[in-house]
């Protein structure tokens, strides 16, 4: 009888203590992060500058001034709020190194991606040496894009070879991994849908649930950087990632009354924190900057007000 009591007082302790872990989890856990992110690199090497190669260093310059409008752009938004912590910025090494100084001065949250730009597979930037320049720039998170449909089997196995190198190097040195998924449809999965439209409204969501059960076996994710869903649809997600684990939604290129609507659908789901919308505030107001329609001053501003735009539809939903 005492022994039973014992052990009953005892198990009732360990669950205390873990309700109060869990708590404690949530309590630090990030709330809210609004971010720009600009670190497209081959695509918007195409689309503002119509190169698709390798970059002349008069090219490369052109790159960084594009990062530096962008950042300009977020930063007088941010300036308008108090809570600096909850914005960030997603910038990558090679051409945003000066704005990814000054956002740590400012003081809002700095990411940085680990993958190559314009590549179907994963494939780190720096190779082997992704760990040294991580720690070179020592951002708040490191951001990993993949493109994973659990049909690619045998791709999916070299991916996440990288993932698992990946996730040992940020456990290791307590980096926080922000993971952006993608789900691709498969040639097989458009001829059973009938059209990309299809796709993502009635394949997409069940393809994305398995893979962040399969990436989530292989990788610790803080946050998940997602593409748009449903509102039903955001809340299957919510029950598959983790109580520790958050979410934003990446605004995919759309047009800014569609990314809008998403935008209201994500904040349904209480683990969706923000979002990571970048061109469809930014790139419209580069082209008219690059044809000469805009100053710079008038394309910085316009890019202000467009991620002004987000922030003000996130927070008429969730403060």
């Amino acid at each position: 009888m005492i022994l039973s009591m014992i052990i009953l007082v005892l198990l009732i302790i360990v669950l205390i203590g873990t309700i109060i872990h869990i708590f404690v989890i949530i309590y630090y856990m990030r709330q809210k992060l609004l971010i720009l992110p600009s670190d497209h690199r081959s695509s918007l090497a195409r689309d503002l500058l119509g190169v698709t190669g390798k970059l002349t260093g008069s090219q490369k310059r052109k790159m960084m001034v594009f990062r530096d409008m962008v950042y300009r752009g977020e930063i007088k938004t941010v300036k308008q709020h108090s809570s600096l912590e909850e914005f960030g910025v997603l910038f990558d090494e090679e051409f945003g190194s000066k704005v990814i100084k000054k956002a740590k001065r400012l003081g809002v949250v700095v990411a940085v991606p680990v993958e190559a730009s314009g590549h179907s597979e994963l494939i780190f930037e720096y190779g082997d040496k992704f760990g040294q320049h991580i720690k070179k720039v020592n951002p708040d998170y490191v951001k990993v894009l993949i493109r994973y449909n659990p049909s690619n089997k045998s791709v999916n196995r070299k991916q996440l070879e990288k993932i698992r190198k990946l996730d040992k190097f940020c456990r290791k040195n307590n980096y926080s991994v922000m993971l952006e998924l993608l789900v691709p449809a498969t040639d097989n999965d458009l001829k059973k849908a009938g059209s990309q439209e299809a796709y993502d409204k009635k394949l997409r969501l069940e393809k994305s649930i398995k893979a962040i059960y399969e990436l989530r076996e292989n990788i610790k994710v803080e946050i998940w950087k997602l593409e748009w869903f449903s509102k039903s649809g955001w809340n299957k997600i919510c029950k598959v990632i983790g109580e520790d684990e958050r979410m934003i939604m990446l605004g995919r290129g759309g047009n800014k009354q569609q990314v809008k609507q998403w935008l209201i659908d994500a904040t349904s789901c209480k683990k969706v924190i923000g979002f990571a919308i970048g061109r469809t505030i930014f790139l419209q107001s580069l082209k008219d900057y690059v044809s000469g329609k805009f100053t710079k001053r008038q394309a910085i501003d316009k890019i202000a007000d467009n991620f002004g735009f987000f922030v003000k539809v996130w927070n008429s939903k969730r403060g």
